[in-house]
């Protein structure tokens, strides 16, 4: 098991994700640049160095840090500074596949009932299977 990382770190990790590249982790801020903290913590425990990360490390940052990068309201989160945040736009000249993760459980609603955003305003589409996670039987 790795070891933890300063506060400092972390919040500067966390800046980078909310503030500069959420879109890099599978993040889709909303119009106001926030993400749900569940999902935030998911993208966040995927990177090797930041397994270990909680919610309780995120309040923990709040409270030590004299003025934190962040700020929460409710179940959300978003980076104080977004200056750096590119927010989504409609995509032009789109290839003629586009491809998305589906759970298999959810497989046969989809094909019924078409894709739609859960939680989000967009669905995140790729051009290619790579890093979709997608698994061979």
């Amino acid at each position: 098991m790795g070891r933890q990382k300063a506060p400092i770190q972390l919040a500067k990790f966390l800046t980078y994700v909310l503030a500069r590249r959420p879109d890099e982790f599978g993040l889709v801020p909303d119009q106001d640049g926030f993400v749900k903290i569940k999902e935030l913590l998911k993208a966040v425990n995927e990177e090797q160095d930041w397994k270990y990360v909680r919610h309780s490390h995120i309040n923990e940052i709040l409270i030590t840090l004299p003025s934190p990068f962040f700020e929460i309201q409710a179940n959300l989160i978003r980076a104080v500074s977004r200056e750096q945040l590119s927010l989504p736009a409609p995509a032009e000249n789109l290839p003629k596949l586009l491809y998305t993760c589906v759970r298999r459980k959810a497989y046969p609603a989809v094909t019924e009932k078409g894709i739609h955003p859960m939680g989000h305003r967009y669905v995140i589409l790729s051009s290619c299977t790579a890093g979709l996670g997608n698994k061979s039987n």
